[in-house]
């Protein structure tokens, strides 16, 4: 737990300083970019999914039998690094800095300029919980939020190609294509209401298996239905899930004038919104419902630092950062140990192994 513990003493610290100072320094964000993704990429044995992707791109052949059909970005990606003679690290290190900078651009697209609070609350709420997949699932999601963040300046076509580019990564992706065309509508109070309402009484009855047979979609892509047909219940009411619901009505009442006002905002709360929303209509599958948060409940990188932003005194700001820190913390714990079937996490010990990158 060593490596973890120093990982989010190190983020704590400087995001501490952009908190109070309203100062971000954009050499500290690079650096930052370039060891975070120095860990991701140099692990040895760390993460579910490390022997797989390894095995992978030596092997030269995909995982499992259809993401060949169904994920060509990161083929594409994998087979030049491949045939320029690159070791699998400095593959996973490209693609690992390509989804840090993603989340950068979004950033600063949607006019949240701390990053390094931002990378804070993504390292702490999402980074292990892809498992230090970093690789498709990340790369997947950051791509989704480029799209999400053209759509909220006028994009559409940008925000549908990177939609796809996000597809290329993983084929949950196609999914979120709706949800592009929804994000920079303003919501009506009663049509809010109404959808949550929906969407909770459907997590209360059950009732999500009625609702995902009229998804034709998923009927389309096999690996779309695979993560449907499991008999897997999901976690019901969460505190996590009611603490995003009390967020979104902070953001959304609290700031009502905003929200109808500037796209850029609206479109980091809807995005939460729907989040909400789906999460709570799909928690019987337990899968598809993660994927989903992992993507979309990735709005909270940018929604703390808008809350901490508009704090004016400096008192309540170092406050309310130290209370959520706590809070960072318990998630971030929890994500870091979590267990497989054999009782133990993929993530601890943590070891690195530095070799030639280039066979």
């Amino acid at each position: 737990m060593l490596f973890y513990n120093v990982l989010f003493l190190f983020f704590l610290v400087f995001s501490f300083v952009t908190v109070i100072t309203r100062k971000s320094n954009h050499r500290f964000e690079v650096l930052s970019i370039l060891v975070l993704a120095f860990f991701v990429a140099f692990r040895d044995r760390v993460g579910a999914d490390w022997s797989n992707y390894v095995e992978y791109y030596q092997s030269g052949y995909a995982p499992d039998k259809l993401s060949g059909n169904y994920e060509p970005v990161f083929m594409v990606l994998r087979d030049i690094c491949y045939y320029l003679h690159f070791d699998y690290e400095l593959f996973f290190y490209i693609i690992s800095i390509f989804t840090l900078l993603c989340i950068r651009y979004s950033g600063r697209v949607l006019n949240v300029d701390n990053f390094t609070l931002v990378l804070f609350v993504y390292i702490c709420m999402f980074f292990c919980n892809f498992q230090f997949n970093i690789v498709r699932s990340g790369a997947m999601a950051s791509c989704m939020w480029v799209a999400f963040s053209q759509a909220a300046i006028g994009r559409q076509r940008c925000a549908f190609i990177w939609t796809l580019i996000a597809a290329g990564f993983h084929i949950i992706a196609i999914l979120f294509i709706p949800i592009v065309y929804l994000i920079e509508r303003p919501y009506k109070q009663k049509f809010v209401f109404i959808l949550i309402a929906l969407s909770y009484t459907i997590l209360i009855f059950k009732l999500g298996h009625q609702l995902i047979s009229h998804v034709p979609m998923l009927a389309t892509f096999d690996r779309l239905d695979g993560y449907i047909d499991k008999d897997v219940d999901g976690n019901g009411i969460t505190l996590g899930s009611a603490l995003n619901l009390a967020i979104f009505f902070y953001m959304y009442m609290k700031y009502k004038k905003e929200y109808y006002v500037n796209r850029k905002f609206r479109v980091i709360v809807n995005v939460l919104f729907w989040g909400v929303v789906i999460c709570s209509s799909l928690n019987a599958f337990s899968t598809i419902a993660t994927r989903a948060g992992h993507v979309l409940n990735m709005s909270l990188i940018f929604v703390w630092p808008i809350i901490l932003g508009r704090l004016n005194k400096k008192s309540i700001r170092g406050a309310l950062y130290l209370v959520l820190c706590v809070y960072w913390f318990m998630y971030f714990n929890k994500s870091v140990n979590v267990e497989d079937i054999f009782g133990q996490s993929s993530l601890v010990p943590y070891q690195i192994e530095i070799k030639s990158i280039v066979r």
